[in-house]
């Protein structure tokens, strides 16, 4: 079920943004295959027509999750520096992820807004995050969902944890653009 709520998310966007324009590119790739199959490469309309059709949504699939990638980590750092200031300041966590849904643009601030409104209306503050995390899988947002819950049932130095997740996910950051050709 995980796996068509990806597609469509990917495929088609959270509100159909994207769906024009992947069709559109769907389109134009099948129309190009169908010509060059029949005018050049000569290959049954059987085997080119689904070989492209799932080579195209498999390319757009990818290419669209790879760019929310792009979106997350941009600025999710921002949003734990955010955090880390309003906790240094003596405020909770709650206040810091409020503070990010207004301030910033994105995925991030989108997600972090839904969490404060579901937060203030009395949810549990487990399934919110947990449901947040659905929306947005990555490794860094799970380590910062936990370090969220760890702190709201036991207490601890949050400060110093939500530092060195900052610098960790910082530094993870450096590493993968000196990596990467």
């Amino acid at each position: 079920m995980a796996l068509f709520s990806d597609i469509f998310r990917y495929l088609l966007g959270k509100e159909h943004d994207l769906a024009l324009k992947n069709g559109l590119v769907f389109f134009a790739v099948q129309g190009v295959s169908i010509y060059s199959s029949l005018e050049y490469l000569h290959i049954d309309l059987l085997i080119v027509s689904p070989l492209m059709l799932l080579l195209t949504l498999y390319i757009l699939f990818q290419r669209s999750k790879k760019a929310a990638r792009i979106a997350f980590e941009t600025t999710f750092s921002e949003a734990l520096n955010i955090i880390n200031s309003v906790i240094s300041a003596g405020n909770s966590v709650m206040l810091g992820i409020e503070l990010c849904g207004e301030k910033i643009a994105g995925i991030v601030g989108e997600e972090f807004r839904k969490i404060s409104q579901r937060l203030e209306i009395g949810e549990d503050i487990e399934s919110v995050l947990m449901e947040s995390y659905q929306r947005l899988p990555y490794r860094e947002y799970y380590f910062f969902i936990v370090t969220v819950l760890v702190n709201m049932k036991g207490g601890g130095q949050i400060k110093d944890v939500m530092t060195r997740l900052a610098t960790m996910i910082s530094n993870g950051r450096i590493i993968d653009k000196k990596n990467w050709p």
